[in-house]
């Protein structure tokens, strides 16, 4: 009715995993860290005693910075069984048919979701990888058990802790179709149909 969209917070998502960075290092790391202090021993043993708690604070700054994310998750298929039991009030909901390319936007960053065995790696302890690709690397990864959703995701940049600004204003041309499910009720199906013959 209004042509909106509903930017959620990652941490409210159904799988406690979806958007946790995996925060560490790798071996190569460590042997960049021990070239840079290991003329001075004392800073070394200071360095390693140290970087757990630094690896475990940054941690605690990155998953602070997603939550102010907002996030859309669309879905490539619209015939998935399960998906209507999980999304769709078990058939009793709809679909909404979007056009993605009248959905750009500026502040919108959108891609299709990688589906992965292990969450990715999000290095906290070398300088080789910028900040804003790794957190959009645990944004668009997801385990290899969501593969089925096929998905696609909408994030909106930049953070915001507004309620009203994780609601985003669409074109009406970008919906393109509704689609009912097996067990919606059909004074429903009547009001969403006026609605779109009105727009």
């Amino acid at each position: 009715k209004n042509h909106e969209l509903y930017f959620n917070k990652p941490d409210l998502y159904n799988d406690p995993f979806d958007s946790m960075p995996n925060c560490g290092k790798t071996e190569q790391d460590d042997a960049d860290n021990f070239n840079r202090y290991s003329s001075v021993p004392e800073a070394l043993e200071l360095f390693k005693l140290l970087e757990p708690w630094a690896i475990a604070e940054t941690a605690k700054q990155i998953q602070k910075f997603i939550r102010r994310l907002g996030i859309v998750c669309f879905s490539k298929i619209c015939d998935s069984i399960l998906m209507w039991s999980h999304y769709a009030d078990y058939h009793r909901g709809v679909c909404f048919g979007f056009d993605k390319d009248l959905l750009e936007a500026e502040d919108l960053i959108i891609s299709d979701v990688c589906y992965l065995s292990r969450p990715p790696l999000f290095n906290v302890a070398s300088r080789r990888y910028k900040f804003s690709d790794q957190c959009l690397n645990v944004l668009f990864c997801k385990s290899k058990a969501w593969s089925y959703e096929k998905e696609i995701r909408a994030v909106k940049c930049p953070f915001f802790t507004d309620e009203i600004k994780r609601k985003h204003k669409f074109p009406k041309a970008a919906l393109k179709e509704v689609i009912f499910g097996a067990k919606v009720d059909e004074t429903n199906m009547i009001l969403i149909a006026d609605m779109c013959l009105q727009q």
